[in-house]
């Protein structure tokens, strides 16, 4: 029962209102991937990052030498090339929540088996929304220098977009925070997008954190062909500065564009 009062403590007619709470009982699915974009014969390891309440975990990996497996992580062989899907399944004494993530593994002869993705971004025209002083200007954010960064202050989010030069395929982004450059663990990029794009106009969200704690991350997406990256970090620390400090932005995947078939949206 709702009852309003008025500002000479007048109650008015009450009325009668239900509200319906989310289940917070049942798991949420979900999971990191070692490489998405692989060779033929590559292992690719399949991390849970289901809710803490999950008691159990089982995978589907139609395509993988193993295509069904159980535990907090599981690692598997992709022999041929081709695009796969990856489903991960939460479970507890609630019931259970099924997640699957199309297209997220890309099998290509582009690749060795098992061999090392190119370095993309290193040295590529960037901007950003801001930063401090030249001292602390984007270039920093991409010079394979992990003893300067990009500072960015004001209100965020603060946005950085590196220019590749044209069109790759992308498949993983690797960060370096305050951390990483010999600065407090408070500094660490809490939350921030990743978002790409062939236009520089138009862009896509591949990935989304908004819990981190971490000095360093590496973000594994769905290989998308794309000429611009864009890093949004929407809380730039673990407490109320707002400054955002970014030592390296890495930028992952293959020169050669993937086609028509192998791209996901």
């Amino acid at each position: 029962m709702v009852i309003p009062v008025n500002e000479l403590l007048t109650e008015g007619e009450g009325v009668t209102v239900s509200m319906e709470w989310p289940d917070n009982s049942l798991p949420k699915a979900g999971l990191t991937a070692s490489q998405t974009l692989v060779g033929p014969g590559s292992t690719v390891t399949f991390t849970s990052s289901c809710s803490q309440n999950t008691e159990s975990v089982a995978w589907s990996m139609p395509g993988a030498g193993e295509e069904t497996a159980e535990g907090e992580t599981v690692s598997v062989i992709y022999e041929n090339e081709g695009v796969y899907d990856v489903t991960v399944t939460a479970k507890n004494s609630s019931g259970e929540e099924e997640k699957t993530f199309s297209g997220l593994i890309v099998v290509s002869a582009e690749l060795e088996k098992d061999g090392a993705l190119t370095l993309l971004s290193q040295g590529k025209e960037v901007e950003a929304t801001a930063y401090v002083n030249d001292n602390e200007a984007p270039p920093f954010a991409v010079d394979g220098d992990v003893t300067k960064k990009w500072c960015a202050t004001g209100t965020p989010p603060h946005e950085l977009t590196i220019d590749l030069g044209e069109e790759a395929a992308v498949s993983q982004v690797k960060i370096s925070h305050a951390e990483a450059g010999g600065e407090s663990a408070d500094m660490n990029t809490k939350a921030y997008t990743i978002l790409v794009s062939s236009d520089g106009l138009s862009f896509n969200e591949v990935a989304s954190v908004t819990k981190n704690t971490k000095g360093e991350t590496l973000d594994t997406f769905a290989p998308v062909n794309a000429r611009y990256v864009k890093l949004s970090v929407v809380k730039p620390t673990q407490g109320s500065d707002t400054a955002a400090r970014i030592y390296e932005v890495e930028v992952y995947g293959t020169e050669t564009t993937l086609d028509a078939a192998s791209e996901t949206e």
